[in-house]
């Protein structure tokens, strides 16, 4: 299974997987079951219960392994002031992009 980061609330049955790439600074929530998470380069694995949350350290590979049948939410992390600036920029007129670009 594929997702998009940003705010996704999806089941996973027992023995399901999701696998999340470029993951880093995403937050994943265990609203109800139990999953155990394996990032790539971690040392440990993390297991989550209900209620549970997790922040994914780095943008390799997470795989997340569903304990028993159990509903997760993945929320991407903040963008930054300037990276939002810079996304503004590319919707603006030229004249005004350039402006902006100048404060």
């Amino acid at each position: 299974m594929k997702i998009d980061l940003g705010p996704s609330s999806f089941n996973l049955p027992r023995d399901g997987v999701v696998s999340l790439r470029q993951g880093a600074g995403a937050r994943i929530v265990c609203v109800t079951g139990a999953v155990w998470l394996t990032q790539e380069g971690a040392e440990e694995d993390v297991i989550l219960q209900a209620g549970e949350r997790f922040r994914i350290a780095n943008a390799g590979l997470t795989l997340i392994t569903a304990l028993r049948g159990s509903e997760l939410c993945v929320v991407q992390p903040c963008t930054t002031g300037s990276e939002l600036m810079r996304r503004i920029r590319t919707l603006l007129p030229g004249s005004l992009s350039r402006m902006l670009a100048s404060t």
